[in-house]
């Protein structure tokens, strides 16, 4: 008798031992396919923010030849061609203005257009929101506030900006008015 109790135990123990294995197989799938619908989607959302970015940048720099781009690893880069492909390039105090600026407008948009960007993700929701700037034109040359300033009345419904009188006067105040 004590032996087909310690043999039904050990039967039942291997039940549930191949019912756990079971659930730790079905989880580690599910980890996998959750990671690969990330990855996904990571990369999707990395490819819709450069084209933004390249689309904006390429509106403001007086650089034509210059590009910015969000590489694989989400670093916001500036280069330019060379014969051999494109390297970084060293970017003024300025450039790396108008390339913050340009990342900072690319979510904004994106923001904008999440509730129509298709996702399996819940959650994941948009809207529209303002841009605030505090001195946005501070680093910036004559030539590079024009532009912004611009630029800057597409990027969100409403913009909202700090400025100095030093900043305001010249290309600011005329593209406004």
């Amino acid at each position: 008798a004590t032996v087909d109790k310690e043999a039904q135990a050990a039967q039942l123990a291997d039940i549930k031992g191949k019912k756990i294995q079971q659930q730790i197989i079905a989880t580690e799938k599910a980890i996998g396919l959750m990671e690969a619908i990330l990855e996904a989607e990571k990369e999707e959302l990395r490819i819709k923010l450069n084209t933004t970015i390249q689309k904006d940048f390429s509106q403001i720099t007086l650089k034509p030849n210059f590009v910015a781009e969000l590489s694989a690893d989400f670093k916001l880069r500036v280069t330019k061609p060379t014969p051999d492909g494109k390297e970084d390039v060293a970017r003024s105090t300025g450039e790396r203005q108008i390339t913050s600026l340009t990342f900072i407008a690319s979510l904004i948009g994106l923001a904008r257009a999440r509730k129509e960007i298709p996702t399996v993700l819940k959650g994941l929701w948009g809207g529209l929101f303002p841009m605030v700037m505090d001195s946005p034109f501070g680093t910036l040359g004559d030539n590079y506030r024009g532009q912004v300033m611009k630029w800057l009345p597409g990027v969100a419904p409403q913009v909202a900006i700090f400025v100095s009188d030093s900043q305001w006067r010249g290309p600011v105040e005329e593209s406004v008015a």
